[in-house]
């Protein structure tokens, strides 16, 4: 991969705890506390998971809750939080790296629409609370004035 992205002007960083030396990446080996991990992904462009098994570590959510695209190869829920336009920041495995290439170069630039993606996403997780609190109880149905209204979450 990074011998593809080689003189495209994008520098390819690592940043954690235990990732050897890859040629062609910038690798940090340290631990990221809370405190350094908004910096950290603020100074990125897209963050790549290069990896399908990333559900504890919610930097896939967290990057795009600072407007980053997350770009990884398909996984259920890659593709339920990169929606729209971001479709294709999950990529098909069948394509390998070439298509992480490709969506990198794709999405780099446009993080005012990710931030966009992930309102859609918070939009949909408040939905999906308020509906399991009603099924069980916890709140009202709403009442026939509100029908089935959906919530829209927007930063101002």
């Amino acid at each position: 991969m990074a011998n593809a992205l080689d003189g495209s002007g994008i520098e390819l960083a690592i940043v954690g705890r235990g990732w050897p030396h890859l040629n062609g990446w910038k690798v940090v080996d340290d631990f990221v506390p809370e405190s350094r991990l908004a910096k950290e992904i603020d100074a990125a462009s897209v963050v790549l998971l290069p990896y399908t098994r990333y559900y504890q570590s919610g930097i896939a959510l967290r990057a795009l809750e600072q407007g980053r695209a997350t770009v990884g190869f398909n996984t259920p829920f890659l593709e339920s939080i990169m929606t729209g336009k971001f479709s294709g920041c999950a990529v098909d495995g069948a394509l390998g790296y070439a298509g992480i290439v490709s969506a990198i170069m794709t999405y780099i630039d446009d993080n005012e629409s990710a931030s966009d993606a992930f309102d859609n996403y918070r939009g949909e997780v408040v939905n999906d609370w308020r509906n399991w609190a009603v099924r069980n109880h916890y709140i009202p149905s709403p009442g026939p004035r509100d029908g089935a209204r959906k919530i829209e979450v927007r930063r101002e």
